[in-house]
């Protein structure tokens, strides 16, 4: 197929139509699209073609999984494949995939338990066993690099869970936006960054008692405590944020950037504009913030799917998280309360009972519709509104006295 090009309007201009374009290549993909499609890949099952062939190997994997061995799996769940184009389109769809494409995907960690022969493939599953099985043991899990947040004291066994943290719970872009003059390299080894925040969370995770020297960077000290910045502006920004000092300049708690009178957080717009993203079921008049709430609640209500069963007393969930939640509340090793010296099933339920039976309300949250829920974390208590009121608060939720 010719193409000729208009001096008039600098269009590529197919021949046999009269589609025009600025682009070569986009004219070539119209002529491919729409005048070739004898030369389309054909689907051996079905009908369907298309020209591009990573998107047939897809519609393979997805309409005729039957159609070859499945010999492609992905690290993150259960799921396999024929083609790698639909394994790439699985991670894309993950949760957080789009906002760190620089990040790559770690492999299982099969971390071995430290006191059991379980396997964790993960650190949300390291925690969690932790937590529900050997509660109040040292998790040690030698050998496997720990990646800690240099802001809050969570942490992680990979660098994905890190930087996925960083992002979503202290808006991490915030400092990248202002770098370093010249790349700073690590006294200790041979990692070389280009920003302040960078230098503090690599010496904190992989050289944890070793002094960060960087010879030839100024050093911003803060008078007031102990930290110390290699930007000016990051110090500034401290000194406002965290010793409540008059600067220049104001800071954004959340988002961390410089404004003088007037601020619109793009952080917490993205966060209130999740909040009002609703994903109402088709089958009830139920709406949920959140796709993966709405694909359990349909599984569970309407589905009737409830796949994991505890081992101890047969009752079913549809999630392996809930399961592990109900195995720690109610089947995790017992707790006595230092004030009545009673038996509790495990410690949070020891906190329900200092409650309601010793009127310790210091850090609980108590829903104002049903009085006998009671919470010990905001983000517990905001999926408790939302699914059983239906919606959820704009602010954090303040302490409620106990109602008998």
């Amino acid at each position: 197929m010719k193409h000729e090009y208009s001096k008039v309007t600098q269009d590529f201009v197919c021949e046999a139509c009269g589609y025009a374009s600025h682009s070569k290549k986009k004219l070539r993909a119209h002529q491919k699209i729409v005048h070739e499609k004898e030369k389309h890949h054909k689907c051996p099952c079905c009908t369907y073609k298309n020209h591009h062939l990573f998107r047939l190997n897809i519609h393979i994997d997805s309409v005729h999984p039957d159609y070859g061995e499945k010999k492609i799996f992905c690290n993150h769940c259960t799921k396999s494949f024929i083609y790698k184009a639909s394994l790439k389109k699985h991670l894309e769809s993950l949760p957080g995939y789009r906002n760190l494409k620089s990040c790559t995907w770690n492999p299982k960690l099969n971390m071995k338990c430290d006191y059991c022969k379980t396997v964790l493939n993960s650190t949300q599953e390291a925690k969690m066993h932790y937590k529900t099985e050997h509660f109040n043991q040292t998790m040690i899990l030698e050998g496997h690099t720990r990646y800690t947040c240099s802001l809050c004291n969570a942490f992680f066994f990979t660098e994905f869970g890190l930087k996925k943290h960083n992002r979503r719970q202290h808006g991490e872009r915030i400092y990248e936006k202002d770098g370093l003059p010249d790349p700073v390299p690590c006294d200790y080894c041979s990692e070389v960054f280009t920003s302040s925040y960078r230098i503090k969370a690599h010496y904190k995770n992989i050289h944890p008692t070793l002094p960060i020297v960087i010879k030839g960077h100024k050093k911003y000290n803060c008078d007031n405590c102990s930290e110390f910045f290699f930007i000016e502006k990051e110090l500034q920004a401290h000194l406002n944020l965290e010793h409540g000092l008059q600067t220049k300049m104001n800071y954004c708690k959340i988002c961390r950037f410089e404004y003088k009178d007037v601020h619109n957080c793009c952080v917490q717009k993205q966060r209130d504009d999740k909040r009002k993203r609703k994903y109402p079921c088709s089958l009830c008049p139920r709406e949920f913030s959140v796709p993966e709430y709405l694909r359990n609640h349909i599984k569970s209500v309407h589905e009737n799917c409830l796949d994991y069963e505890c081992k101890q007393c047969k009752k079913k969930f549809v999630t392996k998280a809930r399961l592990t939640s109900h195995i720690f509340q109610t089947h995790s090793s017992q707790v006595n309360c230092e004030i009545c010296d009673k038996k509790i099933s495990n410690p949070l339920q020891l906190k329900r009972h200092k409650v309601f039976s010793h009127n310790e309300t210091e850090g609980a949250i108590f829903c104002a519709h049903c009085p006998k829920s009671v919470f010990f974390s905001e983000s517990t208590y905001n999926i408790h509104m939302e699914n059983k009121h239906g919606y959820l608060e704009h602010s954090g939720a303040s302490v409620l006295p106990v109602t008998p």
